[in-house]
């Protein structure tokens, strides 16, 4: 009997360090899966807080779109309406440009009218003189664009160069807008 209490206990023994070996490897597996879990969660973190940030950003910039919307010059407006209704088409949203850049030379006309009676007759006459010349530049300018970018090859061309013809002309009607309300100021 002594000599099974000899052979059984090592054998117990054995089996109770197996055990424990084993579930110390188990404990470890549990453990480097709980470490890899963890790291999964605060990758996945990360991104959520980026895609927040992304959210974020967008709704910010979509509230600046929809400012900026709501400070449209009424020819801008114009001018995006009617290249919503050209469903594509680049000489649709060409004629668009090119049909507004007179509105853009009206709005010109009025602020020079309106500076009539705020500026001396010597500086309106200066400022007549400057409306001249821009208007040659304007022609100038224009007819540069037609010959050399609109020529090119792709109707995008022509998008192209009503968009800075028609640039140019809301750049002189803004200008003389600002010259007039500064020139208003208290």
């Amino acid at each position: 009997m002594r000599n099974i209490r000899f052979i059984i206990l090592p054998i117990i023994l054995f089996f109770a360090i197996f055990a424990l070996i084993f579930q110390h490897n188990v404990i470890k597996n549990q453990n480097n899966l709980l470490l890899e879990n963890q790291r999964t969660i605060s990758s996945l973190n990360t991104k959520l807080i980026e895609k927040d940030g992304i959210i974020k950003d967008l709704t910010n910039k979509k509230e600046e779109i929809k400012e900026n919307i709501e400070d449209l010059h009424p020819i801008d407006a114009e001018l995006n309406d009617c290249i919503e209704k050209c469903n594509g088409s680049v000489t649709c949203m060409s004629l668009c440009s090119n049909s507004l850049i007179k509105k853009w030379d009206d709005e010109s006309k009025n602020y020079i009218s309106k500076l009539k009676n705020v500026l001396s007759e010597d500086d309106y006459k200066k400022l007549l003189m400057a409306q001249e010349n821009w208007k040659t530049y304007f022609n100038l300018e224009s007819n540069i664009c037609e010959k050399y970018i609109s020529q090119k090859q792709g109707l995008i061309h022509l998008n192209y160069t009503s968009g800075i013809i028609y640039d140019m002309a809301k750049t002189r009607a803004q200008s003389l807008h600002s010259i007039y309300t500064f020139i208003n100021e208290n």
